[in-house]
């Protein structure tokens, strides 16, 4: 009798273990790992799962890993359960929370804390402060304890996609802008829409690379018809060299060409900056560039090299090489761009005449604008474009090839192709002079440099030109910049001179530093 009393109590005694080594182990909420983390002017916690979301301060770090986590909390003498959210502060005043769902425990008789718990869709979230130093932040507290939103509107009023791109605006952390809009939730179809693009354009940013492939894909998402690729090979003039020798024919006597393009094919650059000498000896002088600030082309007019400032879009590798390239072959930048109220076709217009044709009448200009800018005939929404009131306004009639209106055909041939639209039915493809299908590779040839990622992550590496950078690398443009794949051997060709390399992980942080010499 005694030793089945005994086994008993040892059997309980184990299952007492047990259960409490359970209990231990359960201090992360199942929901954790479907949090959301998107950091803008403030940081937001968005846990779709549950219907719930967290407006938190820009100087909170949160614990986005689970590991991570298990380990503060074994560091911590109280013993939280189903932990949702931890943040701690990083600048004054310090103090840590943690934002509990469906605790066990009843943590109102903690008096050291700041305690409040709500009640929504059947769970209680319980938020607790911690201070530090003594100091007891009350408004903090209050504030982040107040922003818990639920059911319905949990993800109404957040800020757009939007705020992550013009937080990383100024700077070359292209990957890091790239992750956090990957990363950021979006709710409709438009702003779906809205991600996407941001995707490719950062990863545009980073060279060739294999994101950016998947992502052109899910964008060129679309019928490709087959009578459309029987025109362009029965009709156009096939390759480079023909394509080039096409253009020049038909641009030799015009005073306005322009080429569009889409912003996040950089091959579109590529084609523009091969034309510029030839174009150059054509007479061309002026180059105007939509994607250029206001007063920038003065700068780059007064020999000033590319910064943050210059453009958004500038800061792309093959943008800078064709600004470059201009500059050395002695073109006048035009910044034209409307940036107030009113028709902007109509103010972009008026801008490029007024710099150019209209203070030298025999002005010969090359235009590189967005996609249906250029466009001589009005699309769906009746809109006049910048040809049509440059012809109707100033009677002179540009000279437009689009770049962006077969760009799902391109896979079909080798580099380049151009068709006249004439021999195009269908209206979408007549609303420029010229279709050309562009499929140049920005790889680089003649290769001299490479650069092997050792390092266990994705990385983004980049190249300064050393005499150029100044300050903190952030605020300067790359003279290269690469998203490499781990173990990715990468191959590039460099221009003579010492180069600075900066490796930065997907945060942002810089992980190797190292200067070569070309």
């Amino acid at each position: 009798m005694f030793y089945y009393y005994f086994r008993s109590m040892k059997l309980l005694l184990l299952l007492s273990v047990f259960l409490s080594l359970l209990s231990c182990s359960n201090k992360i909420s199942p929901a954790f790992k479907s949090n959301i983390y998107t950091a803008t002017a403030n940081t937001m916690v968005v846990n779709d799962g549950l219907m719930f979301s967290h407006r938190s301060y820009g100087d909170v770090d949160f614990t986005k890993d689970e590991k991570a986590l298990k380990s503060i909390l074994k560091q911590n003498r109280y013993k939280f359960d189903n932990v949702l959210v931890y943040g701690k502060t990083n600048t004054d005043p310090i103090y840590e929370y943690v934002i509990l769902a469906d605790s066990k425990n009843d943590w109102k008789t903690q008096h050291d804390f700041y305690i409040k718990d709500t009640v929504a869709n059947n769970h209680t979230y319980t938020f607790i402060g911690i201070s530090h130093a003594g100091y007891r932040p009350e408004p903090d507290f209050k504030y982040l304890s107040g922003s818990f939103k639920f059911g319905g509107n949990y993800n109404k009023g957040n800020e757009t996609v939007m705020a992550v791109s013009d937080k990383y605006s100024y700077t070359s952390l292209f990957y890091t802008a790239l992750t956090e809009i990957t990363n950021y939730p979006v709710y409709d179809k438009q702003e779906e829409s809205i991600k996407l693009q941001l995707q490719l354009t950062y990863a545009s940013f980073l060279g060739p690379n294999k994101l950016y492939d998947i992502l052109i894909k899910d964008w060129e998402r679309g019928t490709v018809k087959h009578s459309i690729t029987e025109i362009i090979k029965e009709k156009g003039i096939r390759g480079i060299e023909g394509v080039t020798r096409k253009i020049l024919e038909e641009t030799k006597d015009r005073n306005v060409v322009m080429f569009n393009e889409n912003h996040f094919y950089p091959n579109n650059r590529k084609l523009v900056s091969l034309l510029l000498p030839q174009l150059k000896a054509q007479g061309f002088k002026y180059l105007a560039l939509e994607a250029l600030d206001e007063t920038q082309d003065s700068l780059l007019n007064a020999g000033k090299a590319i910064t943050i400032d210059t453009g958004f879009y500038t800061k792309e590798q093959n943008y800078r090489q064709l600004i470059t390239a201009a500059q050395d072959l002695g073109y006048s930048f035009v910044a034209y761009e409307s940036h107030g109220e009113g028709n902007r076709e109509e103010i972009q217009t008026a801008n490029l005449y007024a710099k150019t044709i209209g203070r030298d009448k025999n002005a010969k200009v090359l235009v590189l604008a967005g996609i249906d800018h250029i466009n001589e005939v009005p699309g769906g929404d009746g809109i006049k474009r910048m040809s049509a009131i440059f012809k109707e306004k100033y009677n002179i009639d540009p000279l437009t090839f689009s770049q962006t209106g077969l760009a799902m055909y391109r896979y079909n041939f080798d580099d380049a192709m151009i068709v006249n639209s004439d021999f195009f039915s269908d209206p979408t493809f007549k609303r420029t002079d010229f279709q050309i299908v562009n499929n140049l590779s920005i790889s680089d040839e003649n290769v001299n440099f490479e650069y092997i990622n050792t390092f266990k992550e994705k990385i983004q590496l980049n190249i300064f030109e050393y005499d150029t950078i100044k300050n903190t690398y952030i605020s300067n443009v790359p003279y290269r910049a690469c998203l490499v794949e781990e173990n990715e051997t990468l191959q590039l060709h460099l221009s003579p001179g010492a180069k600075k390399l900066i490796v930065l992980n997907k945060e942002g942080k810089v992980i190797e530093e190292t200067i070569v010499k070309n």
